[in-house]
């Protein structure tokens, strides 16, 4: 793996309420990307650090992250373009998709947990026909926390179904675990990519196999 180098900020400009959108040129680390999931360690100047999944997937010309809240964010996103931030290679083991190659694929993240998931449907747009369904549950604040909305309503145009779950807005708030038991199903012959915080993770677990669901096609990217 190669060392932590510093790369330039391409863009910068926030994504939704509460999120921001950095882009990085991706030039010393492009060939180290080798699945959607996977993570770099961002570096400021000061040596704060944190982790942060990729928005862009394998093959991408540059590296993108979806910023949320805490100290090392917040100073990410002030970055403009030009100035220098360190990055680590891409790290983690990421999704393994080639796994669950035949199924039909159910991704379900909340808040900058899109980032992964929107790394890995840009990764299957060119393999596409090699996986079956593909439905994406999200969740959210409000409407105007959602990134990346323009993107999420042409997939929708196109072949990936779209739920969006919103915690604090509408008749009927509640959160994607729970949406998910509501939508039923026989998830027997499905694969699930979930981004989230523990407690979520650790709710799929205990109420997909009421769907028929084999937790051992549970892919996460920790």
């Amino acid at each position: 793996m190669s060392d932590p180098l510093p790369v330039r900020v391409v863009e910068s400009h926030p994504a939704a309420e509460g999120i921001h959108r950095l882009v990085l040129d991706d030039a010393p680390f492009a060939t180290q990307h080798e699945r959607p999931g996977q993570y770099a360690v961002l570096q400021l100047p000061d040596g704060r650090k944190s982790y942060f999944a990729r928005l862009s997937a394998p093959g991408d010309a540059n590296a993108e992250y979806l910023l949320g809240r805490g100290a090392v964010a917040e100073e990410l996103a002030r970055l403009r373009e030009g100035e220098l931030v360190t990055s680590s290679a891409p790290q983690g083991k990421g999704f393994d998709l080639e796994s669950v190659r035949g199924l039909d694929l159910l991704l379900i993240g909340t808040g900058t947990g899109l980032g992964p998931l929107r790394s890995t449907l840009r990764w299957l747009a060119s393999r596409r026909g090699d996986f079956g369904r593909v439905t994406l549950v999200y969740g959210a604040r409000t409407p105007p926390h959602v990134p990346l909305r323009g993107e999420l309503d042409r997939l929708a145009r196109e072949d990936v179904e779209l739920d969006i779950v919103y915690s604090q807005h509408g008749d009927e708030p509640g959160y994607v675990q729970d949406r998910v038991v509501r939508r039923g199903g026989d998830l027997s012959r499905t694969a699930v990519v979930a981004v989230g915080q523990k407690e979520m993770i650790q709710m799929l677990r205990e109420r997909l196999p009421k769907l028929r669901f084999d937790l051992s096609r549970l892919l996460l990217n920790f």
